[in-house]
């Protein structure tokens, strides 16, 4: 008896795979749901429809999935059900559905399932059959029918005598046999005289008549298959239609010939013979034009369009008030700016919005447009905002193409910042008067004899003369003696307008020697030429500039007592200086070194190669570049060198030479050695600790993928033993019910262990998102007691509860996931007594506290208690089950989701408290945590 039991056990567990694979494996959708229309099972093609994963979909409620095709999708459905309730089965209905850019439609067909042997009532079995390609189909046949019945119609009228004629002498077979030739001479005349190109071919492909428009095009009929003969293929079109008009459709398309480069709309029709045969008709109508003159007018449109949007653009770009008016001065057209300006005046007088009058205003330059068709100019001023703006108004006539004035164009330019920089010029006159008299430069003014006509308050203070005896005396009173005949000289190319800035001593009038850099622009005043000189007292630069030549020379002795080899260069790669310890190393003098290139000085072409290259790059980006190389010194040694090129700047920024500085770093060189090896070691060591990381990052994908493919055959184990049962597959004697207990419990275990290694591995794998909800914690301690009453209650453990009115902001279902397990181990391993849950808001954070008066953990134990896979050893461990995963579960949720931690204070024989730290307001902290989970 008990193998016939295990064996209908197999068999029914084998029929149930079977038909779950044969429903999942459906190309049509299939939902089953219950009277509450939750749905209990979906396929993957269900699942494809709206885009969602099957775990997503099972359990929800239908109307969630029917609210996605349309407003009136659930009252549809209503109906449907109320059918299936009356007569066991619904007729099809059809849903639409918006996925994307696309609409797309099902038809739906449903039956309840207790009507073929299923033993749940109520379960309602839908089937979904996408309809769009037959839909789509079916719609694009019509037109074709549709425009193949008006062609009909059209050669049916043309014939209609023909056909009148042979219906009265159908009787008479020579005659009829006559009149068929008759027609059939016509027919071809037809064809022969048609514009469009005709051709027929069998179901062979064999061509049995084509017409002279396509032999002119495509050559003489030889023969070919029609493949041959069009496509030069070898072989019979992939896009043939032939199929569908042998099966007596009539199909119209597109095709384009590469031979002739030409376009057809061809239309493909049967053709039935007397003898029961089909031919293909097909008729060619050549629409290269039609296509060409199409794309033409799109691309003139586009034109049209552009320029249209450029004339707007280049309206709108003007700055101008632009505004039209009619003979009547009513507002025509706006632009923006005038709008900005007077409002929106459209189809409004322009003299009673503007000056509020009741006839045109006096002087109105559109209304002399009018009068004489001429161009006008007015002046016009308005207050707008507090402040008077100006405006320049320039009228225009616009005509028609006869000539005749139809409209006037006004234009306002607003003058308001040259009116008010008019009115400035004044002030920016004695504005630059202060500036020259109150500049630190010396400007004087001198004719064309050279004296003096002017000086400012600088000049006069540098010579140290009263202006009464500088003015009208000769600049050359001022000279120091040893510039007379350079200043001359100088002074007759100012006067043939060649003259450049020049420097000159001058002589004040106290004996004290200053010197100045002079430049002149010469002006013509009143007919006259003058020359306006500006000085600049360079004395303190000039003594500057003999400080650095002094300083030079000192620069020169630090150049050659450096340990460094110091050389510059000109952009040709020659050598114009270098350092005593330069030419020592080469064993060289100045003079056999100076002036030439490296490779002239023998090195070797490689590394003269790089060296040039840096050279180039150092003139073309002003940046420095390093290069690091071995010589070999003159006395033999070999040396590692670091070369930096530096540019050197002339006083108008160009880069005209360079300076390079090779500096020994060979036991650098050494010690960096020995570095980068112990950093190779680290390294390596590196690498073997992350190729660990990712061999366990893999394990807990691994276990994630492979766990969640055990629990789907596992909620139907589960699910079918407890219907089994519960009797409904029949009565079950005490010796099965004991064993299917068994399987039922060893189910709901495994699935128990299966569900905490894929959160576990879902966790290593950095595959889980935060989920952050508002929620009230004491509605999430409620919900857990709910569901761990049962087992309080059998034990007959008191519950202690002192939870606040607490509002979080935090991942609601993880929280709860917390305290199921922190709970449920308290209840697990206490056997009398009590336990606590005790809440409390400190600053920010919530600490939730579990207190039991159980077994309690032995102080050496405690350090492994959120360790994977950990049971410690208890006289309770062999009554109760687990998987060693509920604590290490906790501080993974704690500290990698919910931004907290889990503590523990326990003593042995006394009892535990499990403590939860976590924020209120989990959102400030969610980017830290992802960012240090790696988290998505």
């Amino acid at each position: 008896m008990t193998d016939n039991n295990t064996q209908n056990n197999l068999n029914l567990q084998q029929t149930v795979r079977f038909f779950e694979t044969l429903l999942r494996a459906s190309a049509d959708g299939i939902v089953i749901t219950d009277t509450a229309n939750n749905i209990v099972f979906v396929n993957d093609t269900f699942c494809k429809y709206f885009s969602s994963k099957r775990h997503d979909v099972i359990e929800t409620n239908l109307f969630i999935w029917l609210a996605k095709l349309g407003h009136n999708a659930k009252d549809i459905w209503k109906r449907l059900e109320t059918h299936i309730n009356e007569h066991g089965i619904a007729k099809d209905v059809e849903f639409e559905m918006k996925t994307g850019d696309m609409l797309r439609y099902f038809s739906v067909n449903s039956s309840l399932l207790d009507k073929i042997d299923i033993e749940e009532a109520g379960l309602i079995i839908s089937i979904w059959r996408d309809d769009t390609e037959r839909r789509m189909a079916e719609k694009a046949l019509k037109q074709a029918h549709d425009e193949l019945e008006m062609r009909v119609k059209e050669r049916t009228a043309q014939l209609s005598n023909t056909n009148i004629e042979l219906e009265i002498e159908i009787n008479e077979r020579k005659r009829a046999e006559e009149a068929l030739q008759a027609e059939r001479d016509n027919l071809e005349r037809i064809f022969v005289a048609m514009i469009d190109g005709v051709y027929i071919v069998d179901k062979k492909y064999d061509i049995r008549y084509l017409n002279p428009v396509l032999e002119k095009e495509f050559g003489p009929n030889d023969g070919r298959k029609c493949y041959q003969y069009f496509h030069d293929r070898t072989d019979a079109c992939p896009w043939c239609r032939n199929k569908d008009v042998f099966a007596g459709k009539t199909v119209r398309w597109e095709w384009y010939s590469p031979k002739n480069d030409r376009t057809y709309d061809l239309i493909d029709t049967p053709l039935m013979n007397p003898d029961g045969t089909i031919y293909k008709l097909e008729m060619f109508r050549d629409i290269t034009e039609r296509k060409k003159a199409e794309k033409d007018l799109e691309e003139a449109i586009i034109k049209a369009q552009n320029e249209k949007n450029k004339s707007e653009s280049i309206i709108a770009a003007l700055g101008d008030a632009i505004s039209i008016q009619d003979t009547d001065f009513k507002v025509l057209y706006q632009n923006k700016i005038h709008q900005e300006i007077a409002g929106d005046q459209k189809g409004r007088f322009c003299y009673r919005e503007y000056e509020h009058r009741d006839n045109i205003c006096d002087g109105c330059p559109v209304n002399r447009s009018f009068r004489d068709g001429k161009i006008h100019n007015e002046e016009r001023s308005i207050i707008k905002d507090g402040q008077r703006l100006y405006f320049d108004i320039k009228s225009s006539p616009l005509r028609d193409s006869t000539g005749k004035i139809i409209a006037g164009i006004e234009i306002g330019r607003d003058v308001t910042e040259r009116k008010q920089e008019q009115a400035k010029l004044k002030d920016t006159k004695n504005y630059l008067d202060t500036i020259i008299k109150s500049s630190y430069d010396s400007i004087f003014v001198v004719d064309e004899e050279g004296r003096f006509e002017f000086g400012n308050e600088a000049f006069i203070n540098m010579m140290g003369y009263p202006e009464n005896e500088i003015v009208g005396h000769s600049f050359m009173k001022l000279i120091h003696p040893d510039y007379h005949d350079f200043i001359l000289k100088r002074w007759d190319e100012v006067q043939r307008g060649e003259g450049k800035p020049y420097e000159v001593d001058i002589v004040r009038k106290d004996g004290t020697v200053r010197s100045l850099s002079v430049s002149h622009k010469d002006m013509e005043v009143g007919g006259k030429r003058k020359y306006c000189v500006i000085a600049k007292d360079i004395t303190e630069r000039k003594n500057a500039e003999d400080l650095l030549k002094r300083s030079e020379e000192n620069y020169r002795t630090l150049v050659e007592t450096i340990p460094d080899y110091v050389m510059r260069y000109d952009r040709q790669y020659h050598h114009i200086f270098a350092n005593s310890r330069t030419l020592r190393a080469n064993n060289m003098t100045a003079r056999e070194f100076i002036g030439k290139t490296h490779q002239e000085l023998g090195f070797d072409p490689l590394l003269s190669y790089r060296w040039e290259k840096a050279i180039d790059k150092v003139f073309e980006t002003g940046q420095p570049q390093v290069e690091v190389f071995e010589w070999e010194d003159a006395s033999g040694a070999t040396l590692s060198l670091e070369w930096r090129v530096y540019p050197e700047y002339t006083p108008n920024g160009n880069i005209e030479t360079l300076v390079g500085i090779s500096r020994d770093i060979t036991e650098r060189k050494r010690a960096e050695k020995e570095r980068m090896q112990l950093l190779a070691r680290e390294h390596e060591a590196r690498a073997e600790a992350e190729a660990t990381r990712k061999l366990d990052q893999m394990k807990s994908m691994f276990l994630a993928s492979t766990s969640h493919e055990l629990r789907t055959p596992l909620n139907s184990i589960i699910g079918f033993t407890s219907l089994m049962l519960d009797g409904i597959s029949g009565e079950l004697n005490p010796e099965q019910k004991e064993q299917l207990g068994i399987v039922h419990s060893s189910g709901k275990h495994l699935l128990a262990l299966i569900n905490d290694i894929i959160d576990l591995s879902q966790m290593e794998a950095g595959r889980k998102n935060v989920e952050v909800s508002e929620f009230n914690l004491g509605e999430v301690v409620e919900e857990a007691f709910s569901l761990l009453n049962i087992i309080l209650k059998e034990k007959k453990l008191e519950l202690k509860v002192n939870v606040g009115d607490i509002l979080m902001k935090s991942d609601r279902r993880r929280l709860l996931q917390c305290f199921m397990n922190l709970l449920g181990n308290a209840i697990k391993y206490t056997e009398k007594g009590s336990v606590e849950i005790i809440a409390k808001l400190i600053d920010n954070n919530v600490e939730i506290s579990v207190i039991d008066t159980g077994i309690g953990i032995k102080s050496e134990d405690i350090p492994k208690l959120f360790g994977p896979f950990v049971r410690l050893q208890s006289p309770l461990t062999s009554k109760t089950s687990g998987t060693g995963l509920g604590l290490y579960l906790v501080k993974k949720l704690a500290t990698d989701f919910l931004g907290g931690d889990v503590d523990v204070k326990s003593e042995y024989g006394k009892g535990s408290t499990f403590t939860l730290h976590v924020p209120v307001e989990l959102e400030r902290n969610r980017k830290a945590i992802y960012s240090r989970h790696g988290f998505h």
